[in-house]
């Protein structure tokens, strides 16, 4: 699966996930857009779209232990 998005910077990026479709996302600069995603070959195409407002981080406080693995 491809993945593309905007960084906050306005530097558009593309990335792609393993073979399972697992992908661990470190983005310095945060994500400002939408986030496109496309999987599949052949006749087989998907595709998909992740809202900006629904983009979360796993990251929470560290001080108070509550990050989310």
């Amino acid at each position: 699966t491809t993945l593309q998005y905007t960084d906050g910077k306005g530097v558009p990026k593309t990335v792609t996930t393993n073979s399972e479709g697992v992908l661990a996302l470190y983005e310095p600069n945060g994500i400002a857009s939408e986030v496109s995603l496309r999987s599949g070959s052949g006749a087989d195409i998907y595709l998909g779209t992740i809202y900006k407002e629904n983009l979360r981080s796993g990251e929470r406080d560290a001080t108070n232990c509550s990050f989310i693995p």
